[in-house]
């Protein structure tokens, strides 16, 4: 195969990969001018032997398994005795690619990744079907950082670097669970102790006994599995909480019955994970930073931002509005509307200050990763908006405080409770009672506070 060659419909433009028995390629639709990948056994594999049969049943499998995180058959053919599968393109390089790049990943994002891949696999084993063969060049990587797992049942790998070995026990060493390697009988958990392997090796840089890309031998990556404990996670990257080193190791206990019951039940216990503290996006512990990491950052900034723009003029916009009508009528209904006021742009404000360490994250992200000036600059002035409309609505959290002083002190109690009444029923009060307690705290330092010191307000609201 090469370059511009065109078999049937499809012309040929790059090879992406190529494993033991044959090869993936970017190929174009000519007449849909439709990307696709298609993979293709060489002809001295697919003669005399079964590889016909098995890529014939992974597209069948593939084809059978309709799922966001699991790569879309789009068409099979035999073509002058060689077979050919058919499938969608996924730009970005496979896992593999990631790792190797960035030497490991943020416990976040590992995280993010797995419960992707395990949602894959579980949907796979409800429909029968079992990987063998899960590892970090099945699973590629979309420009958008989503994942989607490829390859179910034989061994061609879009950025393979460690060959799947063909034989009885199909697989490849430095994922194979220790049943597999004993020509044991296996079940859907083999799978699980494999992702286990894929999970260490996002979090550490290394398979869990070594690799042959280091040096070692297929011996001793197969005696490890099958006869050794894993080094310990934490020692190789002390960022991982405990309880995530505790999911890990029990993914890849020895004996299939010690091990999670299926990849529904790990990804459930790596859901409750909470980490100890935020990813380090420092190139000295995380790797280069990629440009994938660098869109994906700047994309969300802009639609935070975004969202954050359209939230506060609406906001602006509602409360200057119930300003006007509640100075219409004295009274408790009055403060009570002031109250309700009050409280709907703290929650506003407690939300905003949540919203900024992320996009300031982004945006230190943007100014390390290489970025036009230009555009940091834009950023930058976006963010310094941010943070002047956030102050804008403290002023007019300030101007509702201001109103409810007025008030008699017994009219200002009445209020409070009378908006507190209003929302029995209404579902999960408690935010609301925090804001309406913070706001009673603001209210009564409302005359001792330094005119424009927002600094005690912000540090409140920050806590809820």
């Amino acid at each position: 195969m090469e370059a511009g060659q065109r078999i049937r419909d499809y012309l040929l433009e790059e090879k992406i990969g190529a494993g033991g028995a044959g090869e993936v390629w970017r190929a174009r639709h000519q007449y849909l001018d439709d990307t696709v990948a298609m993979k293709a056994i060489y002809r001295h594999a697919a003669q005399g032997s079964d590889f016909q049969e098995r890529f014939l049943e992974e597209a069948k499998v593939m084809a059978s398994l309709k799922h966001p995180h699991i790569a879309a058959v789009r068409d099979f053919f035999f073509l002058d005795g060689v077979p050919y599968l058919v499938m969608t393109y996924i730009a970005g390089g496979s896992l593999a690619d990631v790792v190797a790049q960035r030497s490991r990943l943020a416990l976040t994002e590992a995280l993010a990744i797995s419960r992707e891949i395990l949602d894959a696999l579980n949907f796979a084993h409800s429909q029968g079907v079992i990987h063998r063969d899960v590892k970090p060049s099945n699973i590629l990587v979309k420009p958008d950082g989503h994942v989607c797992l490829v390859d179910f049942g034989i061994a061609l790998v879009v950025g393979q670097r460690r060959h799947t070995q063909f034989g009885t026990n199909i697989g490849t060493p430095e994922y194979m669970s220790p049943e597999q390697i004993q020509a044991k009988k296996i079940d859907h958990r083999t799978d699980v102790y494999s992702f286990g392997c894929v999970l260490y090796e996002m979090l550490t840089g290394r398979p869990p006994f070594g690799s042959r890309d280091e040096g070692k031998s297929e011996y001793e990556i197969l005696d490890g599995h099958v006869h050794k404990p894993p080094p310990s996670l934490r020692a190789l990257n002390p960022e991982v909480d405990e309880r995530t080193e505790t999911a890990v190791l029990r993914s890849l206990a020895k004996n299939p019955d010690e091990r999670y019951g299926g990849c529904q039940e790990l990804a459930t216990e790596l859901n409750d994970t909470v980490p100890d503290s935020h990813p380090s996006h420092d190139p000295e512990k995380d790797g280069k930073i990629t440009k994938q990491t660098m869109y994906i950052a700047l994309a969300l900034l802009f639609i935070t931002l975004v969202s954050v723009f359209i939230f506060l003029r609406k906001h602006l916009e509602d409360t200057t509005h119930q300003d006007q009508i509640v100075q219409v009528s004295p009274g408790v209904e009055q403060a009570a509307a002031l109250v309700k006021t009050a409280t709907t742009r703290g929650l506003y404000i407690a939300d905003a200050l949540k919203r900024l360490a992320p996009l300031r994250d982004a945006l230190q992200l943007a100014k390390s990763s290489g970025v036009s000036p230009a555009t940091v600059d834009e950023m930058q002035k976006n963010l310094d908006s941010l943070l002047e409309n956030i102050e804008k609505a403290l002023r007019a959290y300030a101007q509702s405080l201001d109103q409810l002083s007025k008030f008699e002190k017994d009219v200002r109690e009445q209020a409070f409770t009378q908006y507190l009444r209003e929302l029995t029923g209404t579902g999960d009060v408690n935010q609301i009672t925090a804001l309406n307690m913070a706001v009673k705290k603001h209210l009564e330092q409302y005359l001792k506070r330094p005119e424009g010191d927002f600094a005690q307000w912000k540090s409140d609201f920050a806590k809820l």
